[in-house]
């Protein structure tokens, strides 16, 4: 095991990293497979592909950098999402559900496996000045689920009942 206070050495990125990000492009493709694409208009839907870009892009980053708010966030948003997927089974158990609930769980367990990383043990211990360059593999990642994500139609017209936040620009 390295030593994590030795800053001259550089743990590599787990591949976990990568699971999650993939996993989260699956999950958003999931969603518009879903629940379709969105009817609002071009300007709307520009600015909510944008807002959901730069929003993924900001907390991708800080959990790669092991930043303590976005890590929370990445793990309410990341352990709900088995939860809700059993929790709404009855309603709407089917092929597409059985993938979402077998991606999740994938996603939880990369999860578990970047959290308890030397990479991101080591990230927490630098100054922002300190800080590697992230993969920009991963970050176009978070690019496209956000773009997605403002892509998705809104969740009340989805077939199944999942769990969703949808930002609707249209009355601006």
């Amino acid at each position: 095991m390295t030593d994590v206070a030795d800053k001259t050495t550089t743990p590599t990125l787990p591949g976990s990293a990568w699971i999650l990000g993939w996993t989260f492009l699956a999950m958003q493709l999931l969603d518009v497979v879903d629940r379709g694409f969105t009817d609002s208009g071009p300007i709307s839907v520009l600015l909510s592909a944008a807002v959901g870009a730069a929003l993924l892009t900001w907390g991708s980053v800080g959990v790669l950098h092991g930043r303590t708010v976005r890590l929370v966030l990445a793990w309410i948003a990341v352990g709900l999402q088995p939860v809700v997927a059993l929790w709404s089974a009855g309603e709407s158990a089917n092929a597409l559900w059985l993938v979402a609930l077998a991606v999740s769980l994938v996603q939880l367990v990369a999860m578990v496996n970047f959290s308890t990383s030397d990479y991101l043990r080591r990230q927490r211990t630098l100054t922002k000045a300190e800080l590697q360059p992230l993969a920009r593999g991963l970050l176009l990642l978070a690019v496209a689920v956000g773009v997605l994500a403002g892509l998705a139609a809104p969740a009340g017209d989805r077939v199944g009942n999942g769990f969703s936040v949808h930002l609707d620009l249209n009355g601006i």
